[in-house]
């Protein structure tokens, strides 16, 4: 009570501000050297020192450099709860990562053709309506039944309404409404396609938020549904590159960025950029003596764009936008939607910040156990928020993480879960990390280095090279015969170990880094290989490449002529990966949901009434 001041006019002393140096996340800036070294070998926090004869006018350059060399771009909550993520890329993703490939359009899968059954003239059957989007469901139907009734049916499931066009499509042709469904030869366990073929239009930028509330993260993109193109403005860009090392995942954020280099420290161009009509994004300044924090310079008195992100910084050019183009989209359940697109950008070649996971790598094995982990805890979660026992089986944990050793798993698992008939038990002492921690376990650009990771091994196994490095093979290419077909296979081997997104992306941050003094020329060098590589028709080899690069194991050869010739056929195994893939999905949405309920009695007597098992 006597430290209560309850007279407004009593003086009070100011409280001091006490650092303390054993912080060891301080940052303490000294400007005398002596002062600094005394402090270093005492201290437990970071002492940096500077000299005092520094002009303000070269901080302030050096803090705009830190500044806008460090741009933090913030992502969406589901994205950093990882909901727009798969924990498991199927091989069609994996094959089409650099173009995902979408079907507009009704297709036959000549493996789905095979799990039909006989004509039904009576009787009920199964039957899997899919929308474009890709939402598909299960019904029960009648072999008598007629597809207008169909339809009815599926209103709910693919949430259209009953007086909304939409089309059936079954084996090439449209289906009648008024005649049954044996009529026109629909077979038990078949795949139907529903087209809606009403187009929405949309005005632009519409349902923008208010003056309160935020437009960008943390405050605004709270759930999966506002991450929607239906919504806000439209920005287009498109990679040049081929295969760009490392691509987001929805929901992650980027910013628009352009730096201006000033032409003399008096020049005020960038303020009249800030309040000019054209939005060119954050307008970040460089003085005349600062260096460009691209690649290449940026010319005195000029601007270049860029997008930042956390991953890379790319320059961006804007390219000029047709009146006649517009934006389709197609939502999950196949609901076409028009719109305009606000602005269209190419996007140059990247310059990444952080390197591509290397196959060989602990960080691949740390990052596997952290994204199970990571997994099993939002999950049980989950479960206890419905009042539920926290357990998961374990044929479903080998389904979704293959990668994950099963006898690593056992090991780090049985320190906080039991291992019960099968499933995965939390134990009743064992405390759920927070949702903080589980942020920091895996973040979005950890994705997006193990799916770049697993696009680049795809591409050298489809080639049939079974090395992820170039080193130590020196002195292989004098142990193979002096035959153009050896020396160009092994040239194309290792021009393609070079250019793989791990290798990239670690050379150009050692670059970048200065971690070594020749990393610049052979980081530029190996960008050049990359660029020279892209505009080389395949079969076609250049003489001085064949002299260049002669340094590979004699015993890939065999494996570097298969790649040389499945270079000229890779459609037919994309295709049959992408009917495997779509396969399997239509057997798994058939077999999902025939025995629901005996398996829920099952459960309830196996583990008590309060108890669950997610399978």
């Amino acid at each position: 009570m006597d430290r209560i001041v309850w007279d407004p006019n009593q003086s009070v002393t100011k409280p001091k501000l006490l650092l303390d140096l054993q912080d060891e996340q301080m940052l303490i800036e000294i400007l005398d050297n002596k002062d600094g070294d005394d402090l270093q070998l005492h201290a437990g926090a970071m002492i940096t020192t500077q000299s005092a004869e520094k002009s303000s006018q070269q901080l302030k350059s050096h803090s705009k450099k830190r500044t806008s060399h460090g741009v933090k771009v913030l992502h969406s909550i589901p994205t950093l709860k990882l909901q727009t993520m798969k924990a498991k890329l199927s091989n069609k993703d994996i094959a089409y990562f650099h173009r995902p490939k979408a079907l507009w359009y009704p297709h036959e899968n000549v493996v789905a053709l095979k799990e039909q059954g006989k004509l039904l003239t009576k009787g009920s059957m199964k039957i899997v309506l899919k929308s474009l989007g890709g939402k598909g469901s299960k019904l029960h139907v009648d072999a008598e039944e007629t597809v207008l009734s169909l339809k009815g049916k599926a209103t709910k499931k693919l949430d259209f309404k009953p007086s909304e066009p939409v089309k059936i499509i079954y084996s090439g042709k449209e289906l009648e409404d008024e005649k049954y469904l044996a009529e026109q030869d629909v077979r038990p366990n078949s795949l139907l396609h529903l087209v809606r073929t009403r187009i929405h239009l949309l005005p632009r930028a519409q349902k923008l938020p208010s003056d309160n509330k935020s437009l960008r993260p943390p405050g605004s993109f709270k759930k999966k549904s506002d991450l929607s193109a239906r919504d806000g403005h439209s920005f287009l860009m498109e990679y040049c590159e081929e295969r760009p090392l490392l691509l987001g995942n929805p929901g992650m954020g980027a910013r628009l960025c352009t730096y201006y280099q000033k032409s003399s420290p008096g020049d005020q161009t960038a303020t009249q950029l800030r309040s000019g009509p054209n939005n060119f994004g954050n307008i970040l300044t460089l003085d005349p003596a600062d260096k460009s924090p691209f690649l290449g310079d940026i010319k005195p008195g000029s601007t270049q764009s860029c997008l930042e992100t956390n991953m890379y910084r790319a320059p961006i050019y804007p390219h000029k936008l047709s009146s006649t183009d517009y934006l389709l989209i197609c939502s999950p359940k196949g609901k076409l939607l028009l719109r305009r697109i606000d602005r269209i950008y190419v996007i140059g070649q990247q310059e990444p910040h952080m390197e591509v996971m290397s196959p060989v790598s602990k960080g691949v094995q740390m990052y596997n156990m952290n994204r199970l982990l990571v997994y099993m805890y939002r999950e049980f979660r989950a479960l206890q928020k419905r009042g539920l026992t926290p357990a998961i089986r374990a044929n479903e944990l080998s389904a979704q993480f293959a990668n994950v050793a099963e006898v690593s798993l056992r090991k780090r698992l049985k320190l906080f879960y039991d291992f019960q008939k099968g499933s995965w038990v939390m134990k009743r002492n064992f405390r759920i990390p927070l949702e903080e921690e589980l942020r920091r376990m895996v973040t979005p650009e950890n994705v997006c280095a193990f799916e770049s990771m697993l696009a680049g091994m795809y591409r050298l196994k489809r080639l049939g090279i079974s090395m992820t490095h170039p080193s130590g093979l020196s002195s292989a290419m004098n142990q193979l015969p002096d035959e153009a077909i050896a020396l160009a296979a092994a040239s194309h081997i290792e021009r393609e170990l070079q250019i793989t997104p791990w290798n990239l992306s670690s050379n150009f941050v050692a670059c970048t880094n200065q971690l070594q003094h020749q990393t610049r020329e052979k980081c530029q060098e190996i960008w050049d290989r990359q660029v020279q590589n892209l505009s080389v028709v395949d079969g076609e080899e250049n003489e001085s490449d064949i002299e260049a690069h002669s340094d590979y194991d004699s015993n890939n050869l065999v494996a570097g002529v298969k790649g040389l010739k499945m270079r000229h056929m890779p459609s037919q195994a994309q295709a049959d990966v992408e009917n495997e893939d779509e396969a399997a999905e239509l057997c798994r949405m058939l077999i999902d949901g025939d025995d629901e309920a005996d398996r829920k009695k099952k459960k309830s007597e196996r583990y008590g009434s309060n108890s669950y098992v997610k399978s």
